[in-house]
């Protein structure tokens, strides 16, 4: 018995024993393949200054990115989940383009190393102040937004990004474009910045007729040329979501000779050089951020110098009319709802204008006679409520604009209803078309008016 005490001792000391020396072999396996595992990713501590960094300023692509974090309840800061408040102002932040993404990449491979956002008012500074706690593990920033988006932000696929401090962009549209319409046609020339997330825009552009008056493309016997700024304070993915432009030019007499339009019993006149002025953009936004997407537009035409009578080169007697002064106000609010997936809701409201005179041509006198004298400046104007709805859809094969169109008028008989339509495939060829028609027999009252009006131009836009 003392025997087997003896034995069961001897063997429980040397199964202690051995079972020390076995977990310390294993930690020491452990420990092993721990370091191994770590010097899999090489140090490039040293290549930091080499490494590609760039930054995001896209508010659409940073919102797809901040949406993923949040489905996938991966915000942290100092390591804890973020409040709803926190959450809520990261939100509203985003919204009102306050918050860009830092990236940086391995030095030996394509793989994001680095992440972090931060506040635009951050980017130069050496220490920013990060809004979230950064991720350091690619793999896992892949697992959180998805591959497709984790591919796009590696790709650089998206049009607004900087490396190593200088700017540059890869989305066609935002760097210059040549868009070729004979309605209004524009080429931009230069663009520039004052901050990452801003643009500043300057082209040539050409205007033929006006639509808010009810005299679109060469029915007004005016085209405008002259330049345009454009001001977009956070880019968007649709051009048209500026944010002011403003356009200045000088409005010139049509290439239908007059001679002609006699012959054909045409009896408007463009009748001198005038300025046009157009401010449209959301003002609203910048006092009230939440307001999205309301547009205003003014647009002003006055007649600087009338033409003198050598001008016309008419050697007869000749009564016309000529709009020598207008001005327009419209309302736009726009992406109200998706209709169906065909496109954006949108509708405006608006006011215009135009003077009226009633001149001859006097071969004898030599002059330019107007024969409603006594008629005051305010008394020649006829007026104008216009509304319409539209639908627009921007981006992919198809891309289109579509408005129905009424205008009321105020100061006689002349009501017309009809639409505007944009077509482009690709948004790079495709036309426009202008179509109104009078809801009553406008032109036996006002004979310079037509009972409808047709436009057509085909559309070619490049952008480079």
């Amino acid at each position: 018995m003392r025997f087997l005490r003896s034995t069961f001792v001897i063997l429980f000391i040397l199964m202690g024993f051995f079972s020390t020396g076995f977990a310390q072999n294993k930690d020491n396996e452990i420990s092993g393949l721990a370091n191994l595992y770590s010097n899999l990713e090489y140090n490039t501590i040293a290549f930091n200054d080499l490494k590609k960094k760039w930054i995001v300023s896209d508010p659409l692509l940073i919102r797809d990115v901040f949406n993923r974090f949040i489905v996938k309840n991966a915000l942290r800061k100092n390591g804890k989940e973020l409040s709803v408040n926190e959450v809520k102002n990261l939100a509203d932040d985003i919204q009102n383009g306050n918050v860009v993404i830092f990236l940086r990449k391995r030095y030996y491979d394509n793989e994001i190393e680095y992440f972090a956002m931060l506040p635009f008012s951050e980017i130069y500074k050496k220490n920013p102040r990060l809004l979230a706690d950064s991720v350091t593990d690619g793999f896992y920033l892949k697992n959180v937004i998805g591959n497709s988006l984790y591919k796009k932000l590696q790709d650089k696929s998206y049009f607004f990004s900087t490396i190593t401090k200088r700017i540059f962009e890869v989305r066609a549209g935002y760097y210059f474009k040549i868009y070729l319409n004979l309605m209004r046609p524009e080429i931009m020339f230069w663009s520039t910045t004052s901050k990452q997330r801003n643009k500043y825009l300057v082209s040539f552009f050409g205007k033929w007729g006006n639509d808010k008056i009810v005299m679109p493309s060469y029915f007004l016997r005016s085209y405008v040329l002259g330049f345009r700024v454009t001001y977009y304070d956070v880019i968007s993915t649709n051009p048209d979501e500026y944010s002011y432009q403003f356009s200045l030019g000088l409005g010139f007499p049509s290439n239908v000779q007059y001679i002609s339009r006699i012959a054909h019993n045409d009896k408007l006149f463009h009748s001198g050089t005038n300025l046009f002025m157009e401010l449209s953009g959301q003002p609203l936004q910048q006092i009230y951020p939440k307001i999205h997407n309301l547009f205003m537009d003014l647009q002003l035409s006055y007649t600087m110098f009338d033409y003198k009578f050598k001008d016309y080169g008419i050697n007869n007697f000749v009564n016309f009319y000529s709009i020598k002064n207008y001005f327009t106000f419209t309302l736009t609010k726009k992406n109200i709802f998706n209709v169906f997936g065909l496109g954006l809701f949108k509708t405006s409201l608006g006011f215009s204008t135009h003077d009226l005179n009633k001149l001859q041509i006097d071969p004898v006198k030599k002059k330019i006679i107007d024969l409603e004298p006594k008629k005051s400046f305010i008394n020649r104007f006829n007026h104008f409520l216009t509304t319409s709805v539209g639908i627009e859809h921007f981006g992919g094969l198809l891309n289109y604009n579509f408005n129905l169109d009424y205008f009321y008028g105020l100061s006689y008989a002349a009501s017309y209803i009809g639409f505007d339509f944009e077509f482009l495939v690709s948004d790079n060829f495709g036309f426009d078309i202008r179509y109104y028609k009078a809801m009553n027999d406008v032109h036996s009252q006002v004979g310079w008016r037509n009972n409808y009006y047709f436009v057509f131009s085909p559309v070619l836009k490049i952008n480079y």
